[in-house]
């Protein structure tokens, strides 16, 4: 009754996988125990005391066998679940959600190698765990900066201070747009096409920038050096003018430049402006210092002139030489 109800309801449900697969397994579960509850007396009717006991053992195993991992991979399918629609709601983090789906299927899986071992083959618990812990004690020590990558890689998947699109810098490294962040390592895509392999404990150990995200846009800076005979509001109304003429900016955001010290020639200006994509920042810039280049020329402004100090020494009188 309970298992046809099952399938019934799977049929309806269809469009929901995991709903499906879950009952889907308690259906499977109810008819593994059904299995489990009667096998003894039909084989005992079908065959003879010998014989029956030898297939008996082997029916009762292999069942509950069957059992326990049928249970195992019932869990694992609630879990992702629960991960899914808690955790990890959104679509876009679909390499966060296997990690930890990942890790705690191989959990559950093991706890049920233990369940097996112990109810289904009779094996005593207290020395499985020994042996257990023994092997964890081995490989913990042999597999110590895999483990420690493991782990930053989940803490970067719960923090989430990139994510796979992403454009960052990471301190003495060229910057890269994240293609894969794994269960050991980042995978990071320079702009000349080369992929940088960073482990995950440097990750969480070192200063990344991020870059994104890029509903804001990028903000880019371009520094100059002009003449000091020239005024600044004047300068600074150029370099506006030029860069309001670009099709590359942010829409509905304004450069502004400013003047931010003296030079040893002139004096230093920064010109700010927003871009919609990181990725293009140096295209951008490019045309960006083309247009100024072009505003100040045609303003007749120049860079500063170079200076240098000579300082004349008065000669020595005779007299004084020794």
């Amino acid at each position: 009754m309970v298992i046809s109800a099952s399938i019934c309801t799977v049929a309806v449900i269809g469009p929901f996988h995991h709903l499906r697969r879950i009952l889907f397994g308690i259906a499977l579960l109810f008819l593994l125990t059904a299995v489990l509850s009667g096998h003894e007396s039909a084989i005992r009717l079908a065959l003879n005391h010998q014989d029956a006991e030898a297939v008996i053992l082997i029916v009762a195993r292999t069942t509950g066998t069957i059992w326990w991992l049928v249970a195992a991979w019932l869990l694992t399918t609630i879990l992702e679940m629960i991960i899914r629609r808690t955790i990890f709601p959104r679509t876009g983090l679909p390499r966060a959600r296997k990690l930890f789906s990942d890790l705690f299927s191989a959990l559950i899986y093991l706890m049920a190698a233990f369940c097996i071992a112990t109810f289904v083959f009779g094996q005593p618990l207290t020395g499985l765990i020994a042996t257990s812990g023994v092997l964890a004690i081995v490989l913990g020590l042999a597999l110590q900066s895999t483990l420690n990558d493991v782990f930053s890689g989940l803490a970067l998947n719960i923090e989430l201070p990139f994510r796979a699109g992403d454009w960052i810098t990471v301190t003495g490294e060229p910057e890269g747009q994240v293609i894969e962040i794994n269960w050991r390592a980042t995978r990071i895509q320079c702009r000349s096409g080369d992929i940088m392999i960073i482990p995950n404990s440097v990750m969480t150990k070192t200063c990344v920038t991020n870059h994104y995200p890029a509903c804001r846009g990028h903000v880019s800076t371009i520094r100059l050096e002009l003449d000091d005979k020239i005024a600044p509001e004047a300068v600074i109304k150029t370099l506006e003018a030029a860069a309001i003429g670009s099709t590359s900016l942010k829409y509905l955001t304004s450069p502004k430049a400013v003047v931010r010290r003296y030079g040893d020639s002139g004096i230093v200006y920064e010109l700010y402006f927003t871009i919609e994509d990181f990725a293009l920042a140096v295209w951008v810039e490019s045309q960006m210092l083309q247009a100024v280049w072009a505003a100040l020329d045609k303003a007749g402004i120049r860079g500063p002139a170079p200076r240098q100090e000579i300082t004349l020494l008065s000669p020595i009188p005779k007299g004084m030489t020794g």
